[in-house]
């Protein structure tokens, strides 16, 4: 089971992917889409966090808001410099 959520989790990666590219090279007029697969890639990891450690996204995401937040302000500042 978690090999197949592995495999999901690589496969919903992939359509998010896909999804950008197409909005950079067609458009932001796929935006929902992207929306969609970004929703599908949460949802798989909802299950393998609930499978693999017990967890859900609701306990999962207060631990990394730290990081992520680190991330974002990382990329608006090199956004900024540019």
């Amino acid at each position: 089971y978690q090999n197949h959520l592995l495999a999901c989790i690589g496969e919903e990666c992939g359509e998010l992917q896909q999804a950008v590219g197409k909005a950079l090279r067609f458009g932001l007029s796929n935006a929902p889409s992207i929306r969609q697969e970004f929703v599908d890639i949460l949802g798989v990891m909802d299950l393998y966090l609930s499978e693999v450690e017990g967890e859900t996204l609701e306990t999962f995401f207060p631990d990394m808001l730290p990081y992520m937040y680190k991330k974002t302000d990382k990329v608006l500042r090199y956004w900024n410099e540019c």
